[in-house]
This record gives structure tokens, sequence and C-alpha cells, in this order.
């Protein structure tokens, strides 16, 4: 028997052009009209375009774990 598991999506907006996005919970969200993986800052929690180098809020580095 094969077990399913359920995505679990959120609606949430694009910081950069306030698109609506449809992101599944455990995954970055893709914003279409930007054309942008959008990642969120481990330091603030706040959202950065993926390749980013610092978090445009904090300034903390990205990608740094």
């Amino acid at each position: 028997m094969e077990e399913r598991k359920e995505t679990r999506t959120v609606v949430c907006r694009c910081p950069f052009c306030e698109a609506e996005i449809e992101a599944a919970v455990d995954m970055p969200a893709f914003c279409q009209p930007c054309q942008i993986v959008i990642v969120t800052c481990t330091a603030c929690g706040g959202a950065a375009r993926e390749g980013s180098e610092r978090c445009p809020h904090c300034g903390e580095p990205l990608g740094a774990r």
C-alpha cells in the first residue's frame, strides 16, 4: 500500500511586486511575475531573493549556515 503525503500550501504576497503566491510550506516561494525564488533569512526571518549575498533587512550573510 502506497502512503501519500499531503503538501501543505500557504498563500502570501511577493515582497517585491505584491503578486499573490501559492507556495508549499516547506519550500521557498517562487514569484512568477518577478521570476525569482524568495527565501527566508535565518537571522531575522525577512524575505530575500535567492542568490543574494546578504539579507536586505538585517544585512546578515545569506547561505551561511
